[in-house]
C-alpha cells in the first residue's frame, strides 16, 4: 500500500530507513548498574583499563550510562528518541500504524 499511494501520488517522496541498531548507545533515563564477573572479561581488556585494582569479591562493577542490548528499557527510550527527532522535522507518528511516520 505504501509502493501503490507512492507512485500514484503526484509529486510524492518516498524513504524508508531501517533503524535496528538505533536502541544502542541510546541516553538512560536513570544509570543502571551491573557486576560482571572478572573471569569473562579478556586478559587483552583487563590490561587495557587496568581493571584488576577495581575487583571487588572476583566481579567489576559498572555504570550503564547509554543503551546496551537486554536492556528492557532499550526499545522504548529510542522509539521516544526517534519521536523527538523526527517531530523537529514535521514528522509524526501515524496512529493506527506504530514506527510509521
Amino acid at each position: 500500500m505504501l509502493w501503490n499511494s507512492t507512485v500514484s501520488t503526484e509529486g510524492a517522496c518516498f524513504a524508508v530507513a531501517d533503524i535496528a541498531n538505533m536502541l544502542f548507545e541510546t541516553p538512560l533515563d536513570r544509570y543502571k548498574y551491573m557486576r560482571m564477573p572478572i573471569d569473562l572479561i579478556p586478559q587483552e581488556v583487563i590490561n587495557h583499563y587496568d581493571l584488576l585494582p577495581k575487583v571487588k569479591n572476583g566481579y567489576v562493577y559498572m555504570e550503564i550510562i547509554r543503551s546496551i542490548y537486554g536492556l528492557p528499557q532499550a526499545g522504548v527510550l529510542a522509539n521516544k528518541l526517534l519521536k523527538g527527532r523526527l517531530s523537529k522535522h514535521g514528522y509524526y507518528e501515524v496512529p493506527h500504524t506504530p514506527g510509521l511516520f
